[in-house]
C-alpha cells in the first residue's frame, strides 16, 4: 500500500509537471524566472524531449502568431537541455540626471533707467541722427498738417508753437527799466599827515607874503571844495618880481597855499632868474602845467590824496626867455647853467621833487611840493645826467 501510494504520488507529480510545462507562461512570470517556469529549472529528464517537440511545432505556431508577440525570455529558456544556472540579478542603473538648462539672462543696458520706467529701444549705430528742432516740419495755420517728428528723437518731442501769419506780428510792450544810479568814483584816501587849517588873518605865511612885496597874487576863494581837499587860506599867484624890478609871469596863474606860494616866489626870484641872466638871457615866464586839483596821486582813483589836492604842489613844464623863446624844462636848448639850477635849487627848497626817471607821469614836467613827513626827510628823484 505504501508502494502504491508512492507510485501514485510520482505519477501525479509527473502529470502535474507535464501540465505545468505544457501551459504557456505569462510574460510577467517569464521575466521573473528569466529561464522558464520553476519546474523547468529542476532539470527533469523528460524536459529535454519536451523541448525538442516544442521546437518542432514552433514553425507552425509562428505563422499564426507574430514573432514579436512571444516574450524573448521564453524563447531563450526553451532550448536549454541542461538546467540553466540561476541568473544573477543585474544592478539597477541609476537614472541619468536631468540636464539643467540655464536660461540666458537678458543683456544689461549700459544705463539703467528709473525702476518701473521702460527704457526706449536703442538706436542702431547706422541710423542717421534726428534733425534739430529748427528743421522739424511745423503745421501752418491754414495749410496741410506736416508729418509728426519721429518719436525716437528727444528734441522732436518738444512741441513747437505755430508761426504767426504775416501781417499779424505783434511786439510785446517791454516795461522800461529804471536807470541805475551812476556809481560814484572812489575818492582819494586821506594823506598821512594833515596840514593846518587857519584863516587868512591868522596864517603867518599869508602875512609875510603880503609884506615881502615879491609875489603878485590875490586871494582865492574856492567855496565848492570837497571836504577832504579843504585846506588853509589860498592865493592865486600870477607873477614874481625879479631883483631888477622886472616881473616873471606864471602862465597860467597857480592856486596855492600861502606857504607854498612863498617858497615858489623865492625859487623863481633868487634861483631861476639869476641863473637865466648869467646864461645871457632873462627869465620872463614860468609855464605852469598844474597846481590845485582835488584828486589822488597820479590821477589814480582811490589813491592817497595828492599834494595838488591840498594846493601844496606845482608842476612846471618850461620857461619863457627873453626874445620870445619858449624852452621845455628838460629840453636840450635850455641854457646849461639854468638847467643845473632848476634841479639843484628845487631839491634844496622843496620836500618832494619828481623829475625825469621818477615815473612815466613826470617825464614831461617837473613836480615840486611841500609834503610833510614824520622824519622831516626830502625826496628828490631825478635821473642822473
Amino acid at each position: 500500500m505504501p508502494i502504491l501510494s508512492g507510485r501514485c504520488a510520482v505519477l501525479l507529480f509527473a502529470c502535474l509537471a507535464f501540465v505545468a510545462s505544457a501551459v504557456p507562461e505569462s510574460p510577467a512570470v517569464a521575466r521573473e524566472t528569466r529561464g522558464g517556469s520553476f519546474l523547468s529549472q529542476l532539470g527533469l529528464p523528460w524536459q529535454g524531449s519536451r523541448a525538442s517537440s516544442r521546437r518542432a511545432r514552433k514553425p507552425a505556431t509562428a505563422k499564426k502568431r507574430p514573432a514579436a508577440a512571444k516574450p524573448a525570455a521564453r524563447r531563450a529558456s526553451k532550448p536549454a537541455a541542461k538546467p540553466a544556472p540561476r541568473p544573477v540579478p543585474k544592478p539597477v542603473a541609476e537614472p541619468a540626471p536631468t540636464p539643467v538648462v540655464e536660461t540666458p539672462a537678458p543683456p544689461k543696458r549700459a544705463e539703467a533707467g528709473a525702476p518701473g520706467v521702460p527704457l526706449p529701444p536703442e538706436r542702431p549705430r547706422d541710423e542717421p541722427p534726428a534733425p534739430p528742432v529748427e528743421t522739424v516740419a511745423r503745421a501752418e495755420p491754414d495749410g496741410p498738417t506736416a508729418p509728426e517728428p519721429p518719436k525716437e528723437s528727444p528734441e522732436a518731442s518738444v512741441p513747437v508753437p505755430p508761426e504767426r501769419p504775416d501781417g499779424d506780428a505783434r511786439t510785446a510792450a517791454l516795461i522800461p527799466k529804471a536807470p541805475l544810479p551812476a556809481e560814484k568814483p572812489a575818492g582819494p584816501a586821506p594823506p598821512d599827515l594833515p596840514l593846518p587849517e587857519t584863516s587868512r588873518e591868522e596864517d603867518a605865511d599869508c602875512r609875510e607874503l603880503t609884506s615881502e612885496g615879491v609875489a603878485i597874487f590875490k586871494p582865492a576863494e574856492l567855496s565848492d571844495q570837497p571836504e577832504i581837499c579843504r585846506t588853509g587860506a589860498l592865493v592865486e599867484l600870477s607873477g614874481v618880481r625879479r631883483k631888477d624890478g622886472g616881473v616873471v609871469e606864471l602862465k597860467p596863474a597857480a592856486t596855492l597855499r600861502c606857504a607854498m606860494a612863498r617858497v615858489v616866489a623865492a625859487y623863481v626870484r633868487n634861483d631861476l632868474a639869476p641863473a637865466a641872466e648869467a646864461s645871457g638871457a632873462k627869465l620872463d615866464a614860468v609855464n605852469v602845467a598844474g597846481s590845485y586839483a582835488c584828486r589822488g596821486r597820479n590821477n589814480v582813483s582811490g589813491a592817497k590824496l595828492s599834494e595838488h589836492g591840498r594846493a601844496n604842489a606845482l608842476d612846471i613844464s618850461g620857461f619863457g626867455l627873453s626874445g620870445g623863446r619858449s624852452v621845455g624844462v628838460y629840453a636840450k636848448e635850455l641854457p646849461e647853467l639854468l638847467g643845473v639850477v632848476v634841479k639843484g635849487a628845487a631839491c634844496t627848497r622843496f620836500n618832494t621833487v619828481l623829475g625825469p626817471g621818477s615815473d612815466e607821469a613826470h617825464e614831461d614836467h617837473l613836480h615840486v611840493d611841500l609834503q610833510p613827513r614824520r622824519s622831516n626827510s626830502r625826496l628828490c628823484q631825478w635821473r642822473p645826467d
